[in-house]
């Protein structure tokens, strides 16, 4: 199921809209850009790591 059924498969596009609301502009994330280095292997699983935070934050949210 979507995310050990905590939603429904039609509720994914807005879970993901939230986080990316939640992430921009933000400075949680590691710099990810065609303009700076190459990221390394952990600045990506960081990334994931609080992506997955702040999409259950929106789950949370959506929940409430």
């Amino acid at each position: 199921g979507c995310l050990d059924r905590r939603i429904g498969f039609t509720q994914m596009a807005e879970v993901v809209g939230r986080t990316l609301d939640m992430l921009s502009g933000g400075n949680d994330l590691p710099h990810l850009g065609p303009n700076l280095v190459t990221p390394m292997l952990e600045d990506v699983l960081e990334a994931d790591r609080v992506a997955r935070r702040r999409a259950a934050e929106a789950i949370g949210h959506m929940k409430g």
